[in-house]
C-alpha cells in the first residue's frame, strides 16, 4: 500500500511538473515516462574527441518515472550496446551560474549503458556556449563547478520555474546554493 501511495505521489508530481515544463516550452510538450533512463542532472562531462560540438557525460542509469521533451522510448540494443535516453528527475540542490561558459545539454540525449557497470551510462550531449545563465544540479554547492570543468546543466530561464515549484509536487523543495 505504501509503495502504491509513493507511486501515485511520483506520478502526480510528474504530471504537475509536466504542466510547468509545457508552459516553459511552447513548442515542445514535456512527456512523463516510466522505465529506464539516464540521469545526467549532476553529470561531469568531457568534450567528445570526435565532434567539437558534443560532450560525453557520465550519467547514472535509473529505472522509474522521468520527464523529457520527446516521446517515451524504452531501452534498445544498437550494434550490441544497450542504449537509453537522458531525462529529468527532481534535484535536491542547484547552482545558478553566470553565462559565458560551456555546459552540456543532455535532455533526451542518447546514452550507452556501461557493459561492466550497468548503473552507469555515457551520454552524447550538445555543448552549449555563451547562451546566458544556466543551472547545474549540485549536491556539494561548490561554486567552482560554474567555472571549472564541463557539467550537464539546464537553461536558466527554462528550469527555474520547475525548481521553484518542485516542492509542491515532490515533497522536497530543492535548495538554491549560495
Amino acid at each position: 500500500m505504501v509503495k502504491n501511495a509513493i507511486s501515485l505521489i511520483n506520478k502526480s508530481f510528474l504530471f504537475c511538473l509536466t504542466l510547468i515544463i509545457f508552459s516553459l516550452h511552447q513548442t515542445a510538450m514535456a512527456v512523463v515516462c516510466e522505465g529506464e533512463y539516464a540521469l545526467c542532472t549532476a553529470a561531469k562531462c568531457e568534450p567528445n574527441p570526435d565532434n567539437k560540438d558534443e560532450a560525453l557525460c557520465h550519467c547514472s542509469a535509473q529505472v522509474g518515472p522521468s520527464i523529457g521533451l520527446e516521446s517515451c522510448r524504452g531501452a534498445r540494443t544498437v550494434k550490441g550496446e544497450k542504449t537509453i535516453h537522458s531525462r529529468y528527475y527532481p534535484v535536491t540542490s542547484y547552482l545558478s551560474c553566470p553565462g559565458g561558459k560551456q555546459w552540456a545539454d543532455c535532455m533526451d540525449s542518447v546514452c550507452t549503458i556501461d557493459k561492466e557497470n550497468p548503473a552507469k551510462a555515457v551520454c552524447v550531449c550538445s555543448i552549449i556556449q555563451n547562451k546566458g545563465k544556466y543551472v547545474l544540479a549540485s549536491d556539494s554547492c561548490n561554486k567552482s563547478e560554474c567555472s571549472s570543468g564541463l557539467y550537464a546543466g539546464f537553461y536558466y530561464d527554462e528550469v527555474t520555474e520547475v525548481l521553484n515549484n518542485q516542492g509542491r509536487f515532490a515533497g522536497t523543495k530543492p535548495k538554491a546554493c549560495k
